[in-house]
């Protein structure tokens, strides 16, 4: 339980613009209804990948895809290069919970 939450980058090099993007995450807590996932490309623009939905399921052990979180569709043609960040919020008191591991897999166009 962090008000502000915790964020967390990976720098991608290279040339190119995304074609298809999968995010792997593997999260654990004990209520993931409390969660927001944000994904930040380096150009800003924003793709929410969980918002506060599953109630009192633990954990959130999934891959993200534009076939299953349309708001991935927001980041092709962007730029490849850069800082790409990862939100995490829990927005109620209580449970807590820790980021495992976080992954992208980015296809160029």
């Amino acid at each position: 339980d962090n008000a502000p939450g915790i964020e967390r980058s990976i720098a991608l090099a290279g040339s190119g613009t995304v074609g298809t993007i999968e995010v792997d995450m593997d999260l654990s807590h004990t209520f993931i209804g409390d969660l927001t996932l944000v994904l930040t490309a380096p150009n800003g623009t924003e793709a929410v990948l969980h918002n506060r939905t599953g109630g009192t399921t633990d954990n959130i052990i999934r891959t993200y895809t534009t076939e299953n979180t349309s708001a991935l569709a927001a980041f092709r043609g962007a730029g490849i290069d850069g800082q790409w960040t990862l939100a995490v919020r829990d927005h109620a008191a209580a449970d807590r919970g820790k980021l495992n591991r976080w992954a992208l897999k980015i296809q160029r166009e």
